[in-house]
């Protein structure tokens, strides 16, 4: 059984720790934890803006949208839903050109709705009760339903031959174009659904005798003045058609695959469009799509709707010819179970695509092959790119989470750099400053101009090692089924040459076990966990202390973060997380990867627990913990509860 990490922070302001530290000067690619105000009550706007970051609706990591989410989004996109409160904050309805998504997660979930509330979705999926407070379109001309219904037609014709399947081979799934006058106003970017229904106009859960695939076209559609809206719209609807066609049982009763099902038919329908237009399509949706995929490399592709599309993309551009249609093919009839889709595409052996999907988020060709991604309608966008610099025997270390990237800069100096990598594989690469790339396997570099020459004597005499370029390197590093952690050390000869295989940093331990709502127990001992003391910060005094510790709960994909924040460090000792005052000031947050939540979220009764400090010894630190959290992203579950406790002793780096 895959060991899938959880990941807990600790962090707190400690100026007095840097004294304790010997002067030991390190630096760590991790990015800090904010120091949010508390977010109460818990499902706010802003809470649940919080939750969902940059994605049009909240998807946990296992690929999976809950109830209350599923519902959500319906009811803010296609219509109201009798006891279902629209919550602000919950939906980004700017991402939504397609209403199919919300039509689909909804409907895994009618067999728990009210009778009210089916008879509500009914009535919305057969294109009545819409717009209540919209004004109605003129009824669409015959040359318009004609124009829609051509573009339908171009597009299941194209698709079919480039998947290699027909809509209307038996089973027969035969698409029926509907243009709506009444829009809703709450999603009033929304230009085209597809639903599958049977003869009776029902959500169909199966192919069948008078089963179709209707297309409902929005008046903000087909009254565009832009020629290039009908192919764009109904190429991505259709695309859903295909993939109800083929998996119709996992397509209609699950709410799985978020990533795959919207990526993957924005994907292939801009490549169709892209053929019937004979030029790439001005699809306003497809440019936020990419920006939120390019600008935010560190989110797990499980987590990803719309903006999926650049993981397919990438796919595209790794595949060997001929391959990519097949797979992505493959890849729909297994929709209903995301890992088993994702491992069709990419196997811990497609290093084509593994090795070059962190370094294409650098966006910048001249690096070299594999520093640049392309794809239709690919917009400039980039993610801030971090440079760790300055002299000394320094750390710069990159996390990359399941299916997930980091990218960094580092200035090679001194004599050796060593590369330690550790916990998952570590794909991705290397590039020193002469354009040399080298891969993230544990090695180690002499520097050149510089003599790594071991003397006689010395556990390193006899070694020779290659040489890297001094000067800035880039390195990128992705994630594929498990988190996985790379560290780079520049070090003088003399050290090297007295342990010239582990040269790593130091080695803890921790016993950090999560029980609750989230079960775990530490990973590997706690052979990779590590603290940073962040010299930059805007709160006093100026220094925070962050710990991460790696845990593993078996059979699940969820990764969770527990942060424990003081913004003032007055000594060792404990520090609670429910205390509020003018020297200690710790929170609590529970993290479903994106989705992030801290301790005032708790009823005020409840104590959230804490954290101990008690003591720092050269490159050691040592406490314990005792917290817990609500996941507010499981609002109806029984027990929603994580906590976390244990003792640890971990090492120390300082970062810029």
């Amino acid at each position: 059984m895959e060991a899938i990490r959880r990941s807990f922070v600790v962090s707190c302001a400690a100026a007095v720790l840097l004294a304790l530290t010997g002067g030991t000067s390190f630096a760590a690619a991790r990015t800090p934890a904010p120091h949010a105000k508390p977010c109460r009550p818990a499902r706010s706007a802003r809470c649940l803006r919080k939750a969902r970051g940059p994605e049009a609706v909240i998807v946990s990591p296992r690929g999976t949208m809950s109830r209350a989410d599923a519902l959500q989004a319906f009811a803010q996109t296609v219509g109201p839903l009798p006891g279902v409160k629209p919550e602000p904050g919950a939906v980004d309805r700017r991402m939504f050109e397609s209403l199919s998504g919300p039509f689909r997660w909804a409907a895994a979930y009618l067999k728990t709705m009210t009778r009210a509330q089916r008879a509500a979705f009914a009535k919305l999926l057969n294109g009545s009760g819409r717009g209540r407070r919209a004004h109605a379109a003129a009824n669409p001309s015959p040359a318009q339903v004609q124009k829609w219904t051509q573009a339908a037609n171009t597009a299941a014709t194209l698709l079919g031959q480039h998947l290699g399947v027909s809509l209307f081979s038996a089973p027969a799934l035969p698409l029926d174009v509907t243009l709506l006058t009444t829009p809703d106003p709450d999603s009033a970017a929304a230009e085209a659904a597809a639903t599958p229904v049977d003869k009776n106009g029902n959500w169909a859960t199966g192919l069948g005798p008078g089963v179709s695939c209707r297309i409902q076209v929005f008046p903000i559609g087909w009254q565009s003045s832009n020629p290039d809206v009908p192919i764009i719209a109904v190429s991505h609807e259709v695309a859903h058609c295909f993939q109800f066609k083929l998996a119709s049982t996992a397509y209609g009763t699950l709410s799985a695959s978020p990533w795959l099902l919207e990526g993957g038919a924005e994907w292939a329908g801009d490549q169709v469009a892209q053929e019937a237009l004979g030029h790439e399509p001005h699809d306003s949706g497809l440019t936020n799509y990419w920006n939120a995929y390019l600008k935010y490399p560190s989110i797990g592709l499980f987590t990803r709707v719309y903006d999926a599309v650049g993981f397919f993309a990438h796919l595209a551009e790794t595949a060997a010819a001929g391959t990519m249609w097949p797979k992505l093919r493959e890849m729909f009839k297994a929709l209903g179970n995301p890992a088993q889709a994702y491992g069709l595409a990419v196997p811990d052996g497609n290093l084509d695509f593994l090795d070059s999907w962190a370094s294409g988020y650098a966006r910048t060709p001249s690096l070299g092959a594999g520093w640049d991604t392309t794809g239709i309608g690919i917009t400039p966008a980039k993610p801030p790119i971090p440079l760790f610099g300055g002299t000394g025997n320094t750390v710069a270390s990159l996390d990359a989470g399941p299916r997930s990237n980091a990218l960094a800069r580092v200035n090679i100096a001194d004599q050796v750099l060593a590369v330690t990598s550790f916990g998952g594989p570590s794909f991705g690469r290397l590039r020193d400053a002469n354009g040399t790339t080298y891969s993230l396997d544990s090695s180690a570099y002499c520097v050149s101009g510089q003599d790594c020459t071991c003397p006689a004597g010395t556990d390193g005499f006899g070694e020779q090692l290659p040489t890297i370029a001094p000067g800035v390197a880039w390195v990128a590093l992705s994630g594929n089924n498990s988190a996985t952690h790379v560290t780079l050390t520049r070090m003088n000869a003399s050290a090297w040459c007295r342990h010239p295989i582990d040269y790593s940093p130091p080695v803890g331990t921790s016993n950090i076990t999560i029980g609750g709502g989230a079960t775990g127990t530490s990973y590997a001992g706690g052979r990779n966990d590590s603290c940073t003391l962040h010299q930059s910060n805007p709160l006093p005094p100026d220094l925070y202390f962050q710990c991460f510790f790696e845990i593993a709960e078996p059979g699940s994909s969820a990764i969770a973060q527990l942060t424990l924040a003081t913004f003032r460090y007055t000594g060792p000792g404990q520090y609670d997380a429910d205390t509020r005052g003018t020297t200690v000031w710790p929170e609590v947050g529970f993290t479903d990867l994106a989705n992030t939540f801290d301790s005032a979220q708790l009823p005020q009764d409840v104590n959230a627990g804490g954290f101990t400090i008690t003591g720092v010894s050269g490159n050691m630190i040592s406490g314990t913990i005792n917290a817990s959290m609500e996941d507010v992203t499981q609002p109806d579950a029984a027990n929603n509860v994580a906590g976390a406790s244990g003792s640890f002793t971990v090492p120390l780096q300082i970062a810029p």
